[in-house]
């Protein structure tokens, strides 16, 4: 039986995009239409070295994280039509810092194919979206929910940061 290992990401943005606060990324790694493995997480402006951070950014970044992570993958499945472009052709990359530019530009190759996002349960059952008759897929519902995830881990995070800053000023009270 011939292996179909491909892999499908996602990317959100932590508030209204563009956000000050960060994006959130997510990819799963599914052979056969079972999960091998996924990772997800966050980015912060600062570690992009770019404010604020938009949508396309997260798209981008899953996407060129998927690839790298898993090189020996089949194909890379998006919900994001510019990723799409960005990862196969074109060369526009407005708002996409250079070192994310370079490394996307770096792994080109892999096939790319493009992922209606947010389907309906109906529309999962049907296998497509529809207001456009692209497929849909669990696996990018997956990521899209670990992104959410992620999201809420981050403003947890934010909020232990805040706790313990006001711990440590407490004790300045007399």
């Amino acid at each position: 039986m011939t292996r179909k290992t491909e892999i499908y990401c996602d990317g959100g943005v932590i508030g209204r995009n563009p956000s000050k606060m960060g994006v959130t990324w997510a990819w799963c790694l599914v052979e056969n239409d079972d999960l091998i493995r996924w990772d997800s997480g966050w980015v912060e402006p600062a570690d992009a070295a770019q404010s604020p951070l938009t949508n396309n950014f997260s798209e981008l970044y899953a996407a060129v994280r998927a690839v790298i992570d898993n090189p020996d993958a089949k194909v890379l499945f998006t919900d994001s039509q510019i990723t799409l472009y960005r990862m196969t052709r074109s060369k526009k990359f407005n708002g996409i810092p250079n070192w994310l530019r370079r490394k996307a530009l770096k792994i080109r190759g892999m096939p790319v194919k493009l992922l209606a996002g947010h389907p309906t349960f109906k529309e999962l059952e049907q296998g497509f979206a529809d207001r456009n008759r692209n497929p849909v897929s669990k696996w990018n519902v997956f990521c899209d929910l670990k992104c959410q995830e992620a999201a809420k881990d981050f403003q947890a995070a934010l909020r232990r940061k805040a706790d313990n800053q006001g711990t440590q000023n407490k004790g300045d009270l007399k």
